[in-house]
């Protein structure tokens, strides 16, 4: 049995006497054998009535083991902490059911940093700091779709993030809301806004010439055997930069079977973390090269370049030097381009398999529309259809110039004279 208790009106002097009262507020309910009584301050009728039928609620589901509904969650989310903090002491609700944001971004990457390699954590870290300093103190229920727009154009305009930086770190971030919402701490993710686009589909990528790398490629000094091979991968291999690049060794190659394994930490915590994918005739010479130029005991391949922490940023400067526009999502559109080619050279399982994606991804992310694919249905086509018609019109004429003929046959037969029998 509970009960809502209200001891004495307290007024205000800027109330004045007209003024509705507020009234101290107690709660009192058995749990158990025991009698509590949780003290609710200094409040309107309404809001302790609102309360009281909050943890009626609370004490139903700990008394049956059942999940609070919807309206108590939400209600949990914006209640005052000392509150919670009172009911979780009882055990009618998590404590942490409202956290700060910078409290859940830290349990975050916590919990998920053993399944992360490479940078995904440093990634994640700058994240944390952003969102630190944009929602300090700020609760997570607190976070509005409103914030999560202002948030986007702040990471533009005042920190002077690219587009893709940004777009980046708010992907990361919708990540982090997503898994807020899988453990009832919010009921849905502000962050999810369609306008937003954090997902780069081929819209956002460009398809790369193989004559394109191979005038980089011949542009670099003849001492830069490493970047030579690595634009050669990242193009007809259509590697992840630089994660796949990192745990390379010169074990991978095996010229006996013409293949090479490719190690993806990306893909490894799903249980696919290496491929093996042909060595292709078009990075066989700089292959060769590059092993070749490794001193005697040497493990990696690229053993100077699985270090950097930004090769595109030095990658981008050779593509200048070769007097190449660069081109956008730069690692990606190498990658795209050559999984654009293996679907119609190879077909879309061996180029999934070799690219290490499936299906509804390449064709959603990586199928790139070429200029060949334009010139071959439109002005090849256009030149067919121009000789189509020629022929037809020619079969035309021709059917035409025999049905002419044949008609004068017919009318010079007609009018010819019979000649006249003469009798004997």
């Amino acid at each position: 049995m509970s009960s809502l208790q209200k001891t004495r009106a307290k007024r205000t002097k800027a109330s004045g006497r007209g003024a509705s009262a507020k009234y101290l507020w107690r709660k009192q309910f058995r749990l158990g054998d025991k009698s509590m009584t949780i003290r609710l301050g200094n409040r309107s009728k309404e809001s302790a009535e609102e309360i009281s039928g909050h943890i009626d609620h609370l004490l139903e589901c700990y008394r049956y083991g059942t999940e609070p509904k919807p309206e108590t969650k939400s209600w949990l989310q914006n209640a005052e902490e000392k509150l919670v903090g009172k009911l979780a002491k009882l055990g009618l609700c998590n404590a942490t059911n409202n956290p700060l944001v910078e409290r859940c971004v830290a349990d975050y990457i916590e919990r998920k940093k053993i399944d992360w390699h490479g940078s995904t954590e440093n990634n994640f870290r700058q994240v944390e700091r952003l969102l630190v300093e944009r929602f300090e103190n700020r609760r997570m229920s607190q976070v509005s779709v409103a914030d999560a727009k202002d948030y986007w154009s702040w990471m533009r305009s005042v920190k002077k993030h690219s587009d893709n930086t940004a777009r980046k770190h708010f992907q990361r971030t919708r990540q982090i809301f997503d898994d807020a919402v899988e453990r009832d701490i919010i009921p849905k993710n502000p962050f999810r806004i369609k306008e937003i686009k954090v997902s780069v589909g081929v819209a956002e990528k460009q398809y790369v010439e193989e004559s394109t790398i191979e005038a980089i490629v011949d542009s670099l000094p003849e001492d830069k055997l490493e970047w030579k091979l690595l634009f050669k991968l990242a193009r007809y291999l259509g590697l992840r930069m630089p994660s796949e690049i990192r745990e390379l060794t010169i074990e991978d190659v095996d010229w006996g079977t013409n293949t090479i394994t490719l190690k993806s930490p990306k893909t490894k915590r799903y249980g696919k973390g290496t491929r093996r994918v042909p060595i292709f005739v078009e990075i066989e010479e700089a292959l060769l090269k590059q092993i070749e130029s490794l001193p005697d005991g040497s493990v990696h391949l690229f053993p100077k370049l699985r270090q950097g922490s930004n090769l595109s940023t030095m990658a981008k400067r050779y593509v200048e030097k070769a007097r190449v526009d660069v081109w956008p999502e730069f690692w990606n559109s190498l990658r795209a381009s050559r999984e654009t080619d293996l679907m119609d050279s190879h077909g879309l399982r061996r180029a999934c398999a070799w690219i290490g994606n499936n299906a509804t991804t390449a064709m959603r992310h990586y199928s790139l529309m070429r200029e060949c694919d334009f010139i071959d249905e439109g002005l090849g086509s256009k030149a067919t259809r121009k000789a189509t018609r020629h022929d037809a019109e020619s079969e035309r004429i021709g059917e035409k110039e025999i049905k002419k003929t044949k008609e004068t046959l017919v009318i010079t037969t007609r009018s010819t004279p019979k000649r006249n029998r003469t009798s004997s």
